[in-house]
């Protein structure tokens, strides 16, 4: 995809800079277009009982992005769509429909009583400044918007080639565009010593200090006995 190799250059922009300066006497700079970039998850409901396929998924991808296009503003453009994954959560009466395919095994239809959440990353590139762009915003709300455009644009279909992956939209009855949540970094591990035991359930530290302080008191008592026995035969003298 074109919009997918632009983006992809212009991400790699900074670092084809910092070599210029590194490897180069010239002071070189770069002014032109940057990379614009929005994840948020895409919640349709009334799909089929099934995941995308990939000729569903393309079709997705072009009509959001086409849809996208015509909400740009000043030097803003969309480039491209990914889709790093999807969540389907089976309705009531899939659920009915799935329970009586396992028990007869007689071949069912697909029914439209699901939704699905898509992963998804809006790409896109301006030429700074840009006042007043918010584009996490621009995107969301161009997706949410009251009038139901964008699931206008999914429910066109048919209208062409590319379009051959329109049914699986076809009863869409709500669209929900929402931000990625923020998942919290783990927690840094805490390394506590905790002290091997010995037999018992006595610590090996603990069993240390029984030793030595057994060692000394028989030291201690040797050495007394030592000098009592050494002074009473001085006095015998």
């Amino acid at each position: 995809d074109v919009g997918d190799v632009k983006y992809t250059l212009l991400s790699h922009a900074g670092v084809v800079v910092d070599n210029l300066n590194t490897n180069s006497p010239l002071d070189v700079q770069y002014n032109g277009e940057v990379p614009l970039d929005t994840s948020l998850v895409i919640s349709l409901s009334g799909v089929p009982s099934k995941d995308m396929s990939d000729e569903e998924l393309t079709y997705f991808q072009q009509t959001t992005r086409d849809f996208l296009k015509q909400k740009e503003v000043g030097t803003l453009k969309i480039l491209s769509i990914e889709v790093s994954g999807q969540t389907l959560h089976l309705g009531r009466r899939s659920l009915q429909a799935e329970t009586q395919f396992a028990r007869s095994g007689i071949r069912r239809i697909q029914e439209s009583s699901s939704s699905i959440d898509i992963a998804t990353k809006v790409n896109a590139k301006h030429r700074p400044p840009s006042p007043g762009l918010d584009f996490d915003e621009l995107v969301e709300d161009s997706i949410n918007s009251a009038d139901g455009s964008y699931r206008e644009e999914l429910l066109k279909g048919g209208m062409g080639e590319s379009d051959s992956g329109a049914s699986y939209f076809s009863n869409v009855n709500e669209v929900r565009a929402m931000p990625v949540p923020d998942v919290p970094p783990p927690a840094a591990p805490t390394l506590q010593y905790q002290p091997k035991e010995a037999k018992g359930g006595i610590t090996v530290p603990i069993s240390i200090a029984i030793i030595v302080g057994a060692a000394l008191l028989t030291f201690a008592l040797v050495f007394g006995a030592f000098v009592y026995r050494k002074r009473k035969q001085d006095r015998k003298r």
